[in-house]
């Protein structure tokens, strides 16, 4: 993960990076 260079480049995107990686975590 380039979180890092995501979260810069696109702020959106890496949002929705983020949601994913906790919806992961939860296994909803």
């Amino acid at each position: 993960h380039s979180s890092t260079v995501d979260w810069t480049r696109e702020p959106v995107n890496s949002m929705a990076g983020i949601m994913n990686t906790l919806a992961e975590d939860m296994q909803w």
